[in-house]
């Protein structure tokens, strides 16, 4: 594939992979980057609830029954309404139910700086990502935050960043080549 502004989405094959059945809740209020993480995610075999802010995360943190919590948030730091701030500070503090105190939460947010990873951790969010979205990256966040022993990690390049090298595994956002 040239180099042009079309995006890559990398395809994550792990020997051990996330179960199908994990809770995750994406909180992003873009619908584009939305549905670039859905497809990560989808790619690992796994799919995400969307709330569109910090309030919509915490309707559904409330909404979900105690034997069926969320086992991971990815969080997005700048939302109108409440942003992943704010809302990381009030799952923390027992607002999106209190058996989603302690659930792990990735942030995700274009702040690419020492200072803003600093803000996401102190502020309760347990680790840190940058957007654009990178496939592998994402995978061993998610794989670190539930407890998944990384065995071999191979990436097969497929939606990121515009420059990529010429696979027939490669597809453009679109789809196609």
């Amino acid at each position: 594939m040239s180099q042009d502004n079309n995006q890559t989405i990398k395809h994550v094959n792990e020997s051990r992979q996330i179960a199908k059945d994990t809770r995750i809740l994406l909180v992003e209020d873009n619908r584009i980057n939305q549905a670039i993480m859905l497809g990560v995610l989808d790619n690992m075999g796994v799919s995400a609830d969307i709330s569109g802010n910090g309030i919509e995360a915490l309707t559904a943190l409330n909404s979900t029954a105690d034997n069926k919590p969320f086992q991971l948030i990815i969080m997005d730091c700048h939302m109108s309404e409440m942003d992943g701030y704010e809302a990381t500070k009030a799952i923390r503090e027992g607002k999106g139910k209190d058996v989603h105190r302690n659930v792990p939460i990735i942030a995700m947010t274009a702040n690419d700086t020492q200072d803003g990873r600093d803000k996401c951790l102190a502020i309760g969010m347990n680790d840190y990502t940058t957007k654009p979205v990178d496939a592998e990256v994402i995978y061993e966040k998610i794989a670190q935050c539930l407890g998944i022993t990384k065995a071999s990690l191979k990436v097969n390049t497929c939606i990121g960043s515009g420059s990529s090298d010429d696979s027939s595994d490669e597809k453009t956002a679109a789809g196609t080549k």
